[in-house]
């Protein structure tokens, strides 16, 4: 897949904006893929996931996209140091057997961007 290369930090906050509002990006997977590098990291309190596609495939093998849901509870914000920072809650109802669903909750999502 080709990447975009040369996107401000505006439209790439605008981008993962409207991944998170109208694909449900968290629990879908479904995400514009071409913002990220190949070899980018996810770090969450359980874990480290490398590359984007693993990212992608352990997203959309872990949740049940209908039955999960999530929301920026503001929209996306650019830090002073650069950053983009998302505050969300969600609801994840997952594809394991007896569907174990997690209350909803929510967190804070920073997203650092190389030079491209």
């Amino acid at each position: 897949m080709s990447k975009s290369k040369g996107l401000g930090i505006d439209r790439v906050r605008d981008i993962l904006q409207r991944d998170f509002e109208q694909k449900k990006a968290f629990v879908t997977g479904n995400i514009s893929e071409d913002i990220y590098r190949d070899d980018c990291k996810f770090t969450d309190p359980i874990q480290v996931t490398n590359g984007i596609r693993t990212y992608v495939k352990g997203v959309q093998a872990l949740f049940d996209p209908n039955l999960s849901s999530c929301r920026l509870l503001e929209p996306m914000s650019i830090t002073e140091d650069g950053k983009i920072k998302a505050i969300w809650e969600a609801e994840f109802v997952t594809k394991l057997p007896l569907s174990p669903k997690f209350l909803p909750y929510s967190g804070t999502t920073t997203f650092t961007l190389d030079s491209d």
